[in-house]
This record gives C-alpha cells, sequence and structure tokens, in this order.
C-alpha cells in the first residue's frame, strides 16, 4: 500500500554499493556506498502522507544512529510526505511530522536541498545531506511528482569486468598429461638459446595441458581501486 522504493547502480559501480538493511517497519533502505573519501550512507525513503505520524522518523533517527559511525557523511532521499511551512518554503501548515524531521535534522547537521514544489504546489520530495550538494534539479513530472535530480561530488571508483580463460583442473586427465610429457621430444631445446628454449618448452607444456584439460571462462570485476 506504499509508494515504492528502489535503488538502482550503473554496472561499472555496483562492487562500491552495498545493501545493509531495510528498515523493519518502515518503507526504507541503507546503503553504503564506497566512494574515494570514504564510506556515505544512503538512505531510501518513502512516507505515506499520514498527518501525525512521527514513528517513521523517530524510526529513522534510531536506524541512522546504529549506521552513522562506519560513515563519514550520509545522503537521504525520498517523497517524505511532511510540511513545515517555515523550513520548506512550498508547504500548506507546519506540521507535527515536519516538525519531527527538522529537529531531527538540526540534532544532525542535516541540510535539506530542494527548493521547488515536487508535487502540484508543494515539496514533498527531499534530498537531506550533511554535506554539501553539488546541484540539485527538479525536472519533468512523471504522473503526480517531478524528478528530482542530486548531484553529489564524491566520486567512486569504477570497476571493469574482464573476461579470460583458466584451466578446469577438476577435470584434467592427469594419466594422458604425464604419458605425453614423458613421450615428448624434448631434443630440441639443445640446440637452442635460454630464450628460445623457454619458449619452446612454455608452448609445448601448454599445448599438452590444453589437449587434456578443459578450460571455463571466468569473469573477474577490477577496480581501479584494488583494495575495494
Amino acid at each position: 500500500s506504499g509508494g515504492g522504493i528502489a535503488v538502482f547502480v550503473l554496472d561499472n559501480f555496483a562492487g562500491q554499493v552495498v545493501l545493509r538493511e531495510h528498515s523493519v517497519r518502515h518503507e526504507r533502505s541503507w546503503h553504503t556506498i564506497h566512494s574515494e573519501i570514504g564510506p556515505v550512507l544512503c538512505c531510501a525513503w518513502y512516507r505515506p502522507p499520514c498527518p501525525g505520524e512521527v514513528e517513521s522518523i523517530k524510526g529513522c533517527e534510531e536506524e541512522y544512529c546504529q549506521l552513522a559511525d562506519e560513515h563519514i557523511g550520509c545522503i537521504f532521499v525520498g517523497d517524505l510526505n511532511v510540511h513545515h511551512s517555515r523550513w520548506l518554503r512550498h508547504s500548506a501548515s507546519v506540521s507535527v511530522e515536519g516538525t519531527t524531521l527538522l529537529r531531527f535534522c538540526q540534532s544532525k547537521g542535516f541540510k535539506q536541498f530542494v527548493k521547488q514544489p515536487t508535487r502540484e504546489d508543494h515539496l514533498l520530495d527531499l534530498v537531506i545531506a550533511d554535506f554539501d550538494a553539488s546541484s540539485v534539479d527538479v525536472l519533468a513530472k512523471i504522473a503526480d511528482h517531478h524528478i528530482v535530480l542530486a548531484k553529489f561530488d564524491v566520486g567512486v571508483p569504477e570497476s571493469t569486468v574482464v573476461r579470460r580463460f583458466v584451466f578446469d583442473y577438476s577435470k584434467a586427465d592427469w594419466a594422458e598429461i604425464s604419458r605425453d610429457l614423458l613421450g615428448f621430444d624434448w631434443t630440441p631445446m639443445d640446440l637452442l638459446d635460454v630464450d628460445a628454449a623457454e619458449r619452446f618448452f612454455h608452448r609445448s607444456v601448454f599445448g599438452i595441458l590444453r589437449r587434456h584439460i578443459p578450460e571455463r571462462e571466468l569473469l573477474e570485476r577490477k577496480s581501479v581501486h584494488p583494495w575495494v
């Protein structure tokens, strides 16, 4: 019966974003972004329009406090359906839930960055963080809400998938490999210099191995920051 939340990550950065937990009672999930400046906590949150309901906000503060010490900063994004005309300019009133969220933000040093209405005349879709956004724009409407595009200058190490073929040693025919190695004519190496002999040896051994060991494709994700 809620609005639904989803988090998408570009393939090249998927290894740097980790789901930490889903809220048990509310429509909210927490993620760690392993950025170049350190781990950043990211919360995707939908709060239904329920005047006077503050338990979801208090629950968010509890969850945040459990995770915050492991991170250098935090970003909240979502449709929070709160009104506070003195804080969120495009609001219908000063509501209890709006006041509760404002006090949470003030106590933790958070700032709200969206400045335009996102649903009709009201600002309901918020971007909240404890460090500055490089830009926040309200874009085209989808259904009854506008898209909010927020950008933060926290570079994320890019990774790429490398494909290579490796021997599947569990399926090797070791008896045949031994027979081929024993029966191979190695005498041409006696007439070669050390570099040519090494190439001959290497090529010959791998030729025998490839005849008797199946190969399989291996996918590895390589990051520009190997420690990630």
